[in-house]
């Protein structure tokens, strides 16, 4: 019984409180395109992460929908089919490169064994905001911005800046977030024009 003494009063203090919070967790599925690359490879990626600072949600975001972790959890969708494989989860400089490893084997292209061409990808944002917030609706806000380069050797071959800022309003308990994050996460990585850049190979 005494054993018993510590989680009892554990429960009673998270009743007193208004119960025990737990961090969030932002969930995303990326949504392969149909496309298939004429260049088989292999390219290597890597990400660069050059935002100011290492959280995703803001102040405001996390003051009006709780506190969110910094790791973000993925799932892959195929073309055409809404549902997704879970990944796993991942910071964000990782959830970018696994992102894109996954669009280039999609499209036919190797991503293993020592390359000369790699697609580099420097993240300069990843933010989401919480533009207004009530009992009756929340107005979620995500901007993403990056510069990806495809690189042979040290020389670029090609470089592209992809910026997505979007919204989406949610009423009563829709919270509206996982589909925003992931048409926008969809969005930024989707938009990387991967045939101009195999098209600078030949």
């Amino acid at each position: 019984m005494e054993r018993r003494q510590p989680v009892l009063v554990l429960l009673f203090f998270c009743l007193l409180v208004g119960g025990c919070s737990s961090i969030l967790k932002l969930q995303l599925t990326y949504r392969l395109p149909e496309e298939r690359a004429a260049f088989r490879g292999p390219i290597s990626v890597e990400v660069v992460d050059r935002r100011p600072a290492p959280w995703v949600f803001t102040d405001r975001a996390s003051k009006g929908a709780g506190a969110f972790s910094k790791d973000i959890q993925l799932s892959l969708a195929q073309p055409r089919v809404e549902k997704g494989l879970l990944m796993g989860t991942y910071e964000v400089s990782e959830l970018f490169r696994v992102a894109f490893l996954e669009r280039l084997k999609a499209a036919g292209i190797n991503t293993g064994g020592s390359s000369d061409y790699r697609l580099v990808v420097e993240i300069q944002e990843f933010v989401v905001d919480l533009l207004r917030s009530s009992f009756v609706e929340k107005r979620w806000h995500v901007k993403i911005q990056y510069q990806g380069t495809l690189f042979r050797g040290n020389s670029p071959l090609y470089s592209q800046n992809v910026r997505v800022d979007s919204e989406k309003l949610r009423y009563w308990k829709e919270m509206g977030l996982e589909a925003l994050a992931t048409d926008s996460f969809t969005d930024a990585i989707n938009n990387f024009d991967l045939q101009e850049a195999i098209s600078r190979l030949r």
